[in-house]
């Protein structure tokens, strides 16, 4: 007799829209980035990339709410574009002994109409909380995740960085861009 309306309800669940379902991003990398900004002196940036990292995404149906997220990177392999600051900015990273970055969204939070991604950053060998403010995009078959945090380099036991003859201050920003198609 419960066999009956479960059968009744298979035609009804095959009719719900394909695009109730979560989807996620196919990343093309070529048009992505990772990066990490710090200002020298309060007006020189100091700009740092991973040229190599593997990314995650996940949307609602919607494509408006990260409902899944993951982002790894090798801070062995973050660069300026000149020698001399990346042996740097690796040697403050202590980049051999830890050399894993990771983020790992926990959840989001919308606050004020703004979309925040929050879960753990792996830094420094240290899992530390990190809050990304973030706007999705889509239009035709790109979609576009934009993800800014700004992170305390001192939570995570870090010394004061020097590059050339400059303080970067301890606030560094984290953007994450991701382009791709929604799959």
């Amino acid at each position: 007799m419960t066999a009956l309306p479960i059968v009744f309800l298979l035609p009804i669940l095959a009719a719900i829209p394909a695009n109730a379902r979560d989807v996620s991003l196919e990343i093309d990398y070529a048009s992505s980035s990772i990066e990490i900004e710090g200002k020298a002196a309060r007006f020189f940036p100091a700009v740092f990339r991973f040229n190599n990292f593997e990314a995650k995404a996940d949307f609602d149906a919607s494509l408006e709410t990260l409902v899944g997220a993951e982002f790894r990177f090798d801070y062995r392999e973050i660069t300026s574009g000149s020698a001399r600051k990346d042996r740097r900015i690796r040697a403050w990273l202590e980049a051999e002994k830890h050399p894993n970055g990771s983020f790992k969204l926990e959840r989001t939070e919308n606050i004020d109409g703004d979309q925040f991604a929050i879960g753990q950053l792996l830094l420094h060998g240290q899992w530390r909380e990190a809050r990304f403010l973030y706007t999705v995009e889509s239009a035709e078959n790109e979609t576009t995740l934009n993800a800014v945090a700004k992170i305390d380099y001192r939570d995570w036991n870090l010394p004061e960085l020097r590059i050339l003859l400059f303080k970067i201050e301890p606030t560094l920003e984290i953007r994450i861009l991701l382009r791709g198609k929604a799959i």
